[in-house]
């Protein structure tokens, strides 16, 4: 196994920083750590086409750190939030197939049903829209 990477901020860097913002900044800094090598990771996968060991060079590491810092990087989304939308695009499918003018002045019960699953769908949409950002 490798020499582990340790990375040092001097006392005086964080001098006036209380316990509390010391732990805090530990945090920050180790999740921002696992946030880079994973982007990294992600990165090299996009460019790697061959079988060989995947290698991550500096310029991997300023990329990532690039994406990571200006909000370019999007996770993958959780399959959940897939399933959502396409629940939603399949729900108004059906609303627009059941959408009868006539049906819907003449019956009551038809109408009720197609106003619940109008707003459904909307309520889906609008979830799975802001479940994107």
């Amino acid at each position: 196994m490798k020499n582990p990477i340790i990375i040092s901020v001097t006392e005086q860097a964080v001098d006036g920083f209380n316990y509390e913002a010391r732990n805090q900044l530990k945090r920050d800094t180790d999740k921002f750590v696992t946030d880079l090598i994973k982007e990294a990771h992600r990165l090299e996968e996009n460019i790697h086409t061959t079988e060989k060991k995947p290698e991550i060079t500096s310029s991997i590491i300023s990329n990532a750190n690039f994406w990571l810092r200006n909000n370019l990087s999007k996770p993958k989304p959780r399959p959940s939030y897939r399933i959502l939308k396409v629940i939603s695009n399949i729900l108004w499918l059906i609303v627009g197939i059941l959408f009868q003018t006539e049906k819907l002045q003449k019956e009551t019960n038809f109408f009720i049903f197609f106003i619940f699953l109008l707003a459904f769908a909307i309520i889906l949409s609008t979830i799975s829209v802001l479940n994107e950002n």
